[in-house]
């Protein structure tokens, strides 16, 4: 029991370090594909680049937030109970979930593009919203996959696809901003070439997983056959929904309010400030860049909280108080 104990902290500290280095790798990276997009693109095509965004975090957030917590807890639990069957049916399950919410979302940005820019007092942004759709529906396919890695304690396969991501997305946005701004000079499709680049990035990290996860599998056939009793699939969908919709319905709060305050705020440069579209549109591209350095701590706290609930799911299961309490503390610490 105490080896296992140590295991979970060393696995803890371990996925913690990898996590927090790949969020470094990723935010540097973000700095070199944010800042030359603001420089030689306009603060109005940078107002489209964020209103996309603006949409994009939404559906973000009803596919990614609560849902790969509890695959990452529900794998966990069934790793430390020795059932390796439940674990990979757990993913199946999630994997189908996640393929719905995310066809559904890169649906409605594809074909409700006009009218969700209008909405948001930016038509110009419809280009970059349907720019952005497809990332909706690779981001929530590697959600599932991450989810069931983290869940595992394997850190590697999250980080590693951040890393191919991030490197991919300044390689393919900010080349073809640049291309399209030096040969076409049009802001507004440079915002399109650089969210293309984000679409792109995360087709290629969802790829990446998707490779993991048949060399996982591959190695889980030399295992012994495990020969446990599993849930039922309709037990599993309903407990990763009783789990995960009240984590997605507090995070997603917070993006809708983002969402709202943006339109707000153009109607209000528009209509009492008496600005004209592309006024509105400069200063909210203006804002939009300032926002970038604002979320930039908040990332930090993400590795610590990813690596820590399957641990202390595994911890929690095998019933070690001193254990749970102990790498709460060193958490919160």
């Amino acid at each position: 029991r105490g080896k296992m104990a140590e295991g979970r902290k060393n696995g803890f500290m371990r996925g913690t370090a990898i996590l927090s280095a790949s969020t470094l790798i990723v935010k540097a990276l973000g700095l070199l594909f944010s800042i030359p997009l603001a420089n030689f693109i306009s603060a109005e095509g940078m107002s489209y680049f964020y209103g996309a965004y603006d949409i994009f975090t939404i559906f973000l957030v009803l596919s990614t937030a609560g849902l790969p917590i509890a695959v990452s807890r529900m794998v966990s639990t069934a790793n430390a109970m020795g059932r390796r069957r439940e674990a990979d049916q757990v993913f199946s399950v999630a994997f189908w979930l996640f393929f719905a919410i995310g066809a559904a979302g890169c649906l409605i940005m594809l074909f409700g593009s006009r009218q969700i820019s209008e909405l948001l007092g930016k038509p110009g942004a419809a280009g970059t919203i349907v720019a952005l759709a497809p990332t909706v529906f690779f981001l929530s396919i590697t959600s599932a996959l991450r989810g069931y890695f983290q869940g595992r304690s394997n850190m590697v396969p999250t980080a590693a696809s951040q890393v191919i991501e991030a490197v991919m997305k300044v390689a393919v946005g900010t080349g073809l901003a640049y291309y399209i701004i030096t040969y076409i000079g049009s802001d507004s499709m440079a915002a399109v070439g650089a969210i293309i680049g984000v679409s792109v990035s995360s087709g290629l990290g969802m790829i990446y997983l998707v490779f993991c996860k048949l060399r996982q599998r591959r190695k889980d056939r030399e295992l012994p056959e495990d020969g446990s009793a599993v849930s039922s699939r309709r037990d599993m969908m309903f407990s990763l929904l009783r789990f995960a919709v009240p984590i997605t319905l507090g995070a997603c709060f917070l993006s809708v309010l983002d969402f709202v305050d943006s339109a707000v705020l153009m109607d209000r440069m528009k209509t009492a400030a008496g600005f004209t579209q592309d006024q509105a549109d400069y200063f909210s591209g203006v804002l939009g860049n300032a926002r970038k350095f604002f979320d930039l701590p908040g990332a930090f706290v993400v590795p610590i909280s990813t690596s820590l609930l399957p641990v202390l799911s595994g911890a929690i299961v095998s019933g070690d108080k001193p254990q749970v309490r102990h790498i709460s503390s060193m958490s919160m610490r």
